[in-house]
């Protein structure tokens, strides 16, 4: 049995975790924008934003390997009993080795500036990619053929690539994210090394990448893997961002795993630190741009948390709302000789921010009527249901008025202040203007509006009047 890097199976729990937390974030943040502006959106709206970000996003991803799958076998030359056998058996040895199904479709390339080796899955069909520069280099050591082919036989059958977007939330963390990159590479190297009848030529096919086509004869293993032993602040810094480990470490750890005496490498503590701060972007690839994505996105769900969390702990009483900088805190001052100030047994029951969050409150209703009709028109009224927001009071309380700009709320007698009248408390949205009106004992048959008139007047005082109203 092939045992997987150390490292790789902690490191995936943290991914994993991370990435839990953070579509869980996003759920928050799509339900406070929802919340915020989702009575100027209708069902249909949304439904089509979302879908159509899912068809692009599925029609990216196919039309990429689409096209890496067309130049592959429009470019390439498939490996097969006809065609270079010799290759061909070395693939079917090697899923062999690693206990595969020998399914997989093995093409030879040219293109001296690309990659050694690469591996593709489409339309539930394995491809891998061999490069004839690398075939060529290792015409007298043709084992070390047998690492790629293992090493791309170890991407292919990931149990991550299923799910890899998934997993883009923690593979951008710091620290973390690259770290788990290159552990899923030095797997891959294992079971390169697995695949290979002589170890050694493990090492030997990435020594190719280090010395080049020619020089790799008189290739030194053991002083190119004491080179990983280095410990200053660039040298481990530029590794701990990076999701590719260096080619020294890689061939160490290979000599590690073959002899069964790997040493641990130290790292320069500053490196930490600094790599701390450094997004795990890298490599700049395909999907770079998904990463730097999910990275900009990680402070708006953690906002979206924390405004929620803090949400729940006012519902719980645990703390206490913020007070709005927006609203006018102004209190007028009243020296009315004859007004009877409450005692402080009632001044503690009285809400101090009853007014300031009944306006919050009537200002937010005015602003999705106003956006609602900016954007649709019809009768002032029709807003939606306001009962999905957050509202500092119960949204029964309130109503609009379908003739004119105005959204109000009735304030009972003494519910805010001791002596207090009953009135009306409305907001109009279109001239931005909070205003208090006494209601009419018998309000006029052709008045559409509850109140006769409506008159600005500052924020009632806490004081009571010297004569009660009838």
């Amino acid at each position: 049995m092939i045992t997987p890097h150390p490292h790789e199976r902690p490191l995936r729990a943290a991914v994993i975790l991370i990435s839990v937390l953070f579509w869980i974030g996003l759920l928050l943040l799509l339900w406070t924008i929802w919340d915020r502006y989702g009575t100027m959106l209708s069902f249909a709206d949304v439904a089509l934003l979302f879908g159509t970000a899912a068809i692009v996003a599925y029609i990216s991803v196919a039309l990429r390997k689409a096209v890496q799958a067309a130049r592959l076998m429009g470019h390439a030359v498939e490996i097969s009993l006809d065609q270079y056998p010799d290759l061909f058996s070395r693939v079917r040895s090697c899923a062999k080795r690693l206990s595969l199904a020998d399914t997989h479709a093995a093409y030879l390339f040219q293109q001296p500036s690309h990659l050694l080796s690469y591996s593709l899955r489409y339309l539930g069909r394995d491809y891998i990619a061999l490069n004839s520069e690398l075939v060529g280099a290792l015409t007298e050591r043709q084992g070390a053929i047998d690492f790629y082919i293992g090493h791309e036989l170890g991407r292919l059958h990931d149990l991550d690539r299923g799910f890899r977007w998934l997993l883009l939330p923690g593979r951008v963390v710091p620290l973390i994210g690259p770290a788990y990159a290159r552990a899923k590479v030095y797997g891959y190297d294992r079971l390169g090394l697995a695949a290979c009848k002589n170890r050694v030529d493990a090492a030997f096919a990435l020594a190719i990448v280090a010395a080049g086509s020619r020089r790799w004869k008189s290739f030194s293993i053991a002083h190119y893997a004491e080179q990983s032993a280095r410990s200053d602040a660039a040298f481990t810094l530029f590794e701990l961002i990076s999701a590719i480990p260096y080619l020294s470490r890689r061939i160490a750890h290979l000599r590690g795993v073959a002899t069964g005496n790997g040493e641990q490498r130290r790292r320069h503590p500053m490196a930490w630190v600094m790599a701390a701060l450094i997004p795990g972007i890298a490599p700049m690839n395909a999907f770079s741009t998904w990463r730097i994505l999910m990275t900009l996105l990680w402070p708006a769900v953690i906002v979206a948390a924390i405004w929620h969390g803090h949400q729940q702990l006012i519902t719980a009483g645990v703390v206490k709302p913020l007070p709005s900088r927006i609203d006018n805190q102004t209190v007028p001052i009243n020296n009315t000789p004859a007004a009877v100030e409450p005692t402080a047994a009632l001044a503690k029951e009285i809400p101090a921010d009853a007014y300031t969050r009944l306006d919050t409150d009537l200002r937010r209703l005015g602003g999705i009527a106003l956006n609602r009709q900016r954007k649709l028109g019809g009768v002032p009224c029709e807003v939606g249901n306001i009962a999905a927001l957050d509202l500092n009071f119960r949204p029964g309380r309130y109503a609009f008025s379908c003739d004119e700009p105005i959204v109000y709320t009735v304030i009972e007698s003494g519910e805010f202040e001791v002596g207090r009248a009953a009135h009306i408390r409305s907001f109009n949205w279109k001239e931005n203007k909070v205003t208090t009106t006494l209601p009419t004992a018998e309000p006029a048959a052709t008045s559409a509006s509850p109140w006769p008139t409506v008159e600005a007047e500052p924020k009632p005082s806490t004081e009571s009047p010297a004569t009660p109203p009838p």
